[in-house]
């Protein structure tokens, strides 16, 4: 059920987010911020502030909770999604072993 919420978050997030500038950041977590609210739950994504992107990892909270979820206005849009499966590794060449000669 949780993954079913993230997807739709994911969907909702990407086209949102991407236009929106100012979002509610959750007070003590600067990278975490509201996309939307299901169900009494706070669908929120981890930002890059300085790279202004959101995603691909969410967290659903509870409203109800205790202590009370605590959010600050803040302009850190607009953000651009990131690829999922997008490599971050640095492309390399794998080593010949000896005795054979690359291709």
């Amino acid at each position: 059920m949780g993954f079913v919420f993230a997807g739709v978050a994911l969907l909702a997030g990407d086209s949102d987010a991407s236009m929106q500038r100012r979002f509610l950041v959750r007070h003590g977590t600067p990278n975490l911020v509201l996309l939307r609210v299901y169900d009494g739950r706070a669908i929120c994504a981890q930002v890059d502030l300085d790279a202004r992107t959101v995603g691909p990892h969410f967290t659903i909270l509870p409203l109800d909770g205790d202590p009370p979820l605590s959010f600050k206005l803040e302009e850190v849009g607009p953000l651009a999604p990131i690829k999922v499966g997008a490599s971050t590794q640095p492309t390399t060449t794998p080593a010949t072993p000896a005795g054979l000669s690359p291709r």
